[in-house]
């Protein structure tokens, strides 16, 4: 009598443990959170090369610029940064809209960008890169567009080390006078590797397997200047 007792409780404690490990996991565990990395923001304003944008005047060398980007998805805040074209100087604002503003230098091109940010993950997505030109009051002669980078595309690497530099200038009045183009292995190029009223330079021999950074600056007839973003390339072997 007593062993069938055992056994019997023998047996209820192997059925227990059994249904624990078998089904027991399956109950609690919760399936892993999938988490999409945010999405880049489409720029609106100011306008890609934008020629005149006075914004609201604050004062005889400062206005006020707004900016604006479409939302983006999986976003939860922006990032967005303002660099003068002139001295690199870098202004940014995180926010939770979709919307900005700055108090800029007149006569001065600026380039702008945003960053999309997530709360739940660290990874990032940038927006396009757009230049424009913060006019001053009364500006009766435009002020060139800044310049467009056509050969080397950028970021692009060649399989030569002798390139002539091509780009795309344009200007409302027509009276574009030169372009200067700044050539250097540095990321701020400083150096100046000639002046020439074509859009393009003559043949420059290089360093072999060297990445190089370039801008333009654009000169109308009235004195007016712009600058371009920064474009960078490689050379082959």
């Amino acid at each position: 009598m007593i062993i069938k007792l055992l056994k019997s409780i023998l047996y209820a404690i192997i059925v227990l443990l059994t249904t624990i490990n078998c089904g027991g996991d399956e109950a609690t565990e919760d399936s892993p959170k999938t988490i999409t990395p945010p999405s880049a923001a489409l720029l609106v304003s100011p306008a890609k090369d934008e020629s005149c944008n006075q914004g609201n005047s604050i004062s005889d060398t400062k206005s006020t610029v707004s900016f604006q980007w479409n939302t983006s998805n999986d976003t939860d805040k922006y990032t967005i940064q303002v660099k003068n074209l002139e001295n690199d100087q870098i202004q940014e604002k995180t926010t939770t809209e979709n919307n900005s503003s700055f108090d800029l230098n007149k006569g001065t091109s600026y380039e702008w960008h945003v960053i999309s940010l997530s709360n739940e993950i660290d990874e990032t997505e940038t927006s396009e890169k757009w230049t424009f030109f913060n006019a001053a009051s009364g500006v009766e002669n435009h002020v060139p567009y800044a310049a467009v980078v056509i050969f080397p595309t950028n970021d692009a690497t060649i399989d030569t080390t002798t390139v002539s530099l091509e780009w795309q200038g344009q200007d409302l009045d027509n009276d574009i006078e030169s372009y200067t183009i700044y050539l250097d292995t540095d990321d701020t190029p400083n150096l100046i590797n000639s002046t020439t009223s074509e859009m393009h330079t003559s043949e420059i021999t290089l360093n072999a397997n060297t990445t190089y950074y370039w801008k333009v600056h654009t000169k109308d007839t009235a004195g007016n200047i712009s600058i371009s973003s920064i474009f960078k390339f490689t050379t082959g072997s």
